[in-house]
Parts: C-alpha cells; sequence; structure tokens
C-alpha cells in the first residue's frame, strides 16, 4: 500500500496520528493528558502520549512515497502494528516468526488484514449514516480532541520534544 494523504495533510502527523490518538482515547476510555512529539525525518515521528491515568503510549507514523505505511503503537508489551493482525508479543523473534505466519496463512485463505477489513466497515457505517440519517457512533467531540492532540504534537515537536498538554 503507498501512503497518498487523502485528506491533503501534509504530513504523516496530519494524516495518520489522528487515527492513532482516537485509537489510545478509545481503548483507554480517558482522555490525552500529555503529548511529547519528535520528527525522526520529514515523513517520520515518534511520539509518547500519557493519558489522564499516567499510562504511557508511544507510537511512530510514518509515511514516505514509495513506501508502505507504517504505523505502530506500543503499550508496553503489546504493539499495534498496520501489518499485523495480532497485538501480542509486543516485540522480539516469536513476534516476527508469527506475524510471519500469519501472513503466509492471510495469503493461503486470501484474506486481507483485520485493519483493512475495519476501514471497509468504518466507510459502510458512514454511508448509512448518510443514507438513512442516523448519527454516527464517533461524535465531535472526539474529532476535537484528536485535532488537539495533532496541535499539540506539532507544538511538542517544535519545542524540541517537551511534553505539551492538548
Amino acid at each position: 500500500m503507498k501512503w497518498a494523504a487523502v485528506s491533503g495533510s501534509p504530513d504523516a502527523l496530519g494524516d495518520l496520528a489522528p487515527h492513532q490518538f482516537d485509537l489510545l482515547r478509545y481503548l483507554f476510555g480517558r482522555e490525552v493528558a500529555s503529548v511529547a512529539a519528535r520528527w525522526v525525518d520529514e515523513q517520520c515521528l515518534e511520539f509518547t502520549a500519557e493519558m489522564e491515568d499516567g499510562v504511557e503510549a508511544r507510537a511512530r507514523v510514518l509515511s514516505r512515497p514509495g513506501c508502505r505505511v507504517r504505523e505502530t503503537v506500543s503499550l508496553g508489551a503489546y504493539r499495534i502494528d498496520l501489518r499485523s493482525d495480532r497485538c501480542r508479543p509486543g516485540r522480539g523473534m516469536v513476534r516476527l516468526a508469527l506475524d510471519g505466519l500469519d501472513a503466509v496463512g492471510r495469503r493461503t485463505r486470501g484474506r486481507p488484514l483485520s485493519i483493512l477489513e475495519s476501514h471497509d466497515l468504518q466507510l459502510a457505517d458512514f454511508a448509512d449514516c448518510v443514507m438513512n440519517r442516523r448519527m454516527p457512533r464517533a461524535s465531535l467531540a472526539d474529532g476535537i480532541a484528536a485535532v488537539r492532540c495533532i496541535a499539540a504534537a506539532r507544538r511538542s515537536a517544535a519545542l524540541g520534544g517537551l511534553r505539551v498538554e492538548p
């Protein structure tokens, strides 16, 4: 999969990171209390988000023309990666071996990654909301919270990675 910003966002932070902040809020049921971010290079950003209860999540968004999108969120022993359906173990040779076996199994059965199916379901849900005039599950508050986290990450990166509150 090649990266192409549908939204017209100029970088990975604006295009990919909102999904990660939204996922963190959903998984923990809490708001992001602070963000520390730094640009590794022009299209790669690493950030640490601290939740209201003190739990920290580290993430990296990478988007380079001609390369596959790579999104990861690390929560201690857990790791969510765009290229894998599993979240444990977080790292290491066992993880690599299991991901390799999973990839072979998916190709053999002709099944896509769960995250790709998830995007299809989200698009279908959006279309259903429009056609049937029903409220979406995600709220305007969810969108505002993600945008605030993005703004905090931009400020943090500009300040050399200092923690910033959204």
